[in-house]
């Protein structure tokens, strides 16, 4: 008896020491809790939003963004109402989420599967709107367009989605969390420690990348069961040199006005185009409302044929979520 109360005590102080590891080098990061499978001792982090937010992982900022597409994908996402979230292996960085966690000496097959299940969605905060360099290299010299939207409510209420600015420094929350871990392994030979740290290792990038300016709204594995992998996640295949062949995504809904009656449709039930989501699918997920669309000044859109392009965005708005937009004349440049 005496013998199992030892080993229980010893349990009870590894799980203390790594929860104090962790808490240390992720300054302001609450965890879910922790379990033990013989000599593996596994940290577990939160779901919800709300216990990252006295982190470096919580965007602080102004919750008016912009997301620079092409004119094609531009008409895909209103006509399917929905941004799509691409898992990591999409990425046109090769070091994309390898960065961080060959620094906590995660093995390639670790790695893949991080990089399988965590899916991010792009973004700039709206005041980088008239960054020329953001323009040239992400909105294809001024050939895409930029979605202006805003998210209308309060991302302390999102589960398993999260947003952040991303960090182009050097991780050092990383190098300390795991020169601590290894401190506690040396201590209690024959142990393992770990966390899955995915939620905050798609925030980092390498430095090359800063110019970006990039924020992120990531989930990681936002699913229940397998069921539900294989009904939300879809797979999508690649000719773009230099990018992964395979990719998957997830679709994340964009707002709709229920209520009106560009959408409803009371008399023809098969020609209503309400959104069909559950009453509280916006009260733990992001609820984004487009705000405006620019389209760049080297579009191919012809200066006598953009009165018609822009009305028929305009109507496309109407009737596929509900409300109007005072989209601009005139192409944009910088």
């Amino acid at each position: 008896m005496k013998d199992l109360e030892k080993q229980l005590e010893t349990s009870r102080k590894i799980d203390s020491l790594h929860n104090d590891a962790l808490v240390e080098s992720f300054k302001g990061i609450m965890l879910d809790g922790c379990g033990q499978s013989g000599p593996n001792f596994h940290a577990h982090m939160h779901k919800a939003n709300r216990y990252f937010v006295n982190s470096d992982y919580y965007y602080k900022g102004n919750l008016e963004f912009f997301h620079l597409t092409s004119i094609n994908n531009l008409w895909s996402i209103l006509n399917s109402r929905a941004f799509r979230l691409y898992n990591l292996h999409s990425s046109k960085d090769r070091e994309e989420y390898s960065y961080a966690a060959k620094i906590l000496e995660l093995s390639e097959r670790q790695i893949d599967f991080g990089k399988k299940y965590t899916y991010t969605f792009s973004i700039c905060p709206i005041s980088e709107l008239t960054n020329d360099l953001i323009w040239q290299t992400y909105g294809d010299n001024y050939k895409g367009a930029a979605i202006v939207f805003e998210i209308e409510d309060d991302p302390l209420d999102w589960i398993n989605y999260h947003i952040a600015e991303v960090k182009y420094d050097e991780p050092d929350s990383f190098k300390s969390y795991r020169k601590s871990a290894k401190e506690i392994e040396s201590q209690y030979t024959g142990i393992n420690l770990s966390c899955d740290l995915s939620q905050l290792i798609c925030f980092h990038k390498t430095s090359r990348w800063e110019g970006e300016k990039e924020v992120r709204i990531a989930t990681y594995y936002p699913f229940n069961n397998v069921e539900q992998y294989w009904k939300y996640s879809k797979s999508e295949f690649r000719l773009e040199t230099g990018r992964n062949r395979v990719t998957n995504y997830i679709e994340m809904p964009i707002w709709v006005d229920n209520n009106s009656s560009w959408v409803k449709s009371y008399d023809s039930p098969e020609l209503d185009r309400t959104q069909n989501l559950n009453i509280d699918y916006f009260n733990t997920r992001p609820k984004i409302k487009i705000k405006d669309i620019l389209i760049g000044k080297n579009s191919g859109i012809q200066i006598e044929e953009f009165d018609e392009f822009r009305s028929l965005l305009v109507e496309t708005i109407r009737y596929n979520f509900g409300y109007d937009l005072d989209i601009s004349y005139n192409f944009f440049s910088v």
